[in-house]
């Protein structure tokens, strides 16, 4: 239960001053307030978004609503706890949704832009995803 507070509390001081304006489509704002966070807050930012994304829509979701860009931090976070599977799974994630093998800068960039809606749109990128919804 204490973890599940400190969970609690580290995510609420994470979001505390994300406005609207932070939010906007196609800025790196959010991305860039999030990384300016103390890493232990940016890490349960990532985690936690993921995992609400995921039960509640899946993969699909976490990357059409741009959570998708926190994937590196979730990946380095699952590392720094040894997570492994979790891991393993982001990691295929992030190379399904990577297909063109972007940089991490160019891929944060086009999830705040075009590519959350190119995603939204692909069947079968949503198919393929749902396969590691399960294994999450």
């Amino acid at each position: 239960m204490e973890n599940k507070r400190i969970i609690e509390h580290n995510y609420q001081v994470a979001v505390k001053n994300i406005t609207n304006d932070i939010l906007q489509l196609g800025e790196l704002k959010w991305y860039c307030h999030i990384m300016k966070l103390p890493k232990h807050l940016a890490y349960t930012y990532a985690i936690s978004t993921l995992h609400q994304q995921v039960v509640n829509g899946g993969f699909h979701q976490y990357f059409t609503n741009r959570y998708g860009q926190f994937i590196y931090e979730s990946i380095e976070a699952m590392n720094k706890i040894g997570s492994v599977d979790a891991k393993n799974i982001l990691t295929k994630v992030e190379n399904t949704v990577n297909k063109q093998r972007l940089n991490q800068k160019t891929f944060i960039i086009e999830i705040n832009s075009q590519l959350s809606d190119e995603l939204y749109e692909n069947e079968s990128l949503a198919e393929e995803l749902d396969n590691y919804d399960d294994l999450y």
